[in-house]
């Protein structure tokens, strides 16, 4: 196993998808979305004070940054089990058990429609 990070980055539009086939979108409500961002900050590590502690150095070919998260990875519980067991905190996800690969993940989600990816 090795250190958790949390990956953060803002989107305005659909990513550019390199090469993904399709995305998973949805619109989500104002609770659904408070839910998802509170889940979020609480894997962050924090200093004393409460504050986020400072991301990494910016990685390239990345926007975003990465940040310090408790937990730690390993491969049955990778990006693709947490999101979904994220996602089901929320109500948009059906539970995690079980995913490992991207794949796997369309099939527990709720209420999104795949479209094709951005280029």
């Amino acid at each position: 196993p090795t250190e958790a990070v949390l990956y953060v980055q803002g989107r305005t539009a659909l990513p550019q998808t390199g090469s993904a086939e399709v995305i998973a979108v949805r619109t989500v409500t104002a609770a659904q979305l408070q839910t998802l961002a509170a889940h979020l900050e609480r894997y962050a590590k924090r200093d004393v004070e409460g504050a986020r502690l400072a991301p990494y150095a910016s990685t390239p070919g990345y926007r975003g940054r990465f940040y310090q998260a408790h937990g730690r990875y390993l491969w049955p519980r990778d990006c693709n089990w947490w999101t979904v067991a994220l996602l089901t905190r929320a109500g948009l996800a059906s539970g995690p058990f079980g995913v490992v690969f991207t794949p796997q993940v369309f099939a527990r989600l709720i209420g999104f429609e795949q479209v094709e990816a951005a280029r």
